[in-house]
């Protein structure tokens, strides 16, 4: 898998620090190969080259809904 990680260069587990790259390798093992498939279908359908604008918000729990939505629909990123 290439390196897909957007944001998060590194992650912290019980005081110790791992790179995106490591938690990948490691993580491949205890997936199948059609399971390895399935998340580069989804990764490859994610993008950053989208902005999304709310305005006026009323009701704050139509942010979490944005968000959702952004997340189920691939984007990457929130500004």
């Amino acid at each position: 898998m290439e390196k897909r990680l957007i944001e998060a260069e590194k992650f912290v587990f019980k005081g110790k620090d791992f790179s995106a790259e490591t938690v990948t390798k490691k993580m491949q093992t205890f997936l199948t190969e059609s399971r390895k498939a399935k998340i580069e279908k989804v990764l490859n359908g994610r993008t950053c080259n989208v902005s999304v604008l709310v305005e006026r918000i009323h009701d704050t729990g139509n942010i979490a809904a944005v968000m959702r939505s952004m997340e189920n629909l691939g984007f990457q990123k929130i500004d």
